[in-house]
């Protein structure tokens, strides 16, 4: 199941050791990999611009029905406009459309429901987060894959690059000490990696710091 597990990641340009990348998990019926979402995140502000601050509506039991939905399943709704429209939203505005049906017509809109068993499963949301708040992460991702699908192999390659990460092999993590919490065992990994394809080693945490932030020798984030 894991060697199937890593052949699917790998036909995707997936790193199956990535949890920024792909979620795997198995269920009874069967294996499932799911592109995670922060690269679908990332993905969506690199390659197809940003978009207004989503809005989210709980779904009525008569909006439920509509949807095909039990009445006892929850489900949330996620609104936004992408900021590529907004000039022709404008535009429309100017030429004398109502606010409301010049909105409508650019409202992208995803679904996230759970099922009855997952929402009263204690582990359905991690820890300090709410199961509402999964679910508006889940109505967000079905909006991002309705309207721009999934991204490329080669996509998913340049992605990763512009993460300053690379494909890790087996010989990246050894020899790593295993008592080492995962996070930290990435990182070493990583510099590993980068020295493997002559690139300098960066610390995805210290490079979002303001420059004046940063420590001066950043390699000695790595040592081991």
């Amino acid at each position: 199941m894991i060697c199937l597990a890593i052949r699917r990641c790998r036909a995707l340009g997936l790193d199956p050791l990535n949890p920024h990348e792909v979620q795997i998990w198995k269920d009874k019926h069967g294996l499932h990999l799911q592109l995670a979402y922060p690269l679908l995140t990332q993905w969506v502000r690199e390659t197809h611009g940003g978009h207004t601050a989503p809005t989210y509506h709980e779904l009525s039991p008569e909006e439920l029905e509509d949807e095909g939905l039990p009445d006892c399943v929850p489900a949330i709704r996620c609104s936004f406009i992408l900021d590529s429209d907004l000039d022709r939203m404008l535009a429309l505005l100017d030429a004398g459309f109502a606010p409301a049906e010049a909105r409508a017509l650019f409202t992208r809109t995803g679904l996230g429901t759970a099922t009855v068993s997952d929402w009263t499963n204690p582990y359905f949301a991690p820890n300090g987060r709410s199961k509402r708040w999964k679910l508006r992460k889940r109505a967000l991702t079905d909006a991002y894959r309705m309207l721009f699908g999934s991204p490329s192999r080669d996509e998913i390659v340049r992605l990763r690059r512009s993460r300053h990460q690379h494909l890790l092999t087996p010989e990246d993590f050894d020899p790593i000490a295993d008592d080492l919490p995962a996070y930290q065992q990435r990182i070493i990994a990583q510099r590993k990696a980068a020295s493997r394809l002559g690139e300098e080693p960066v610390d995805p945490i210290t490079e979002a710091l303001p420059a004046d932030h940063r420590p001066r020798d950043r390699n000695r984030l790595f040592k081991t």
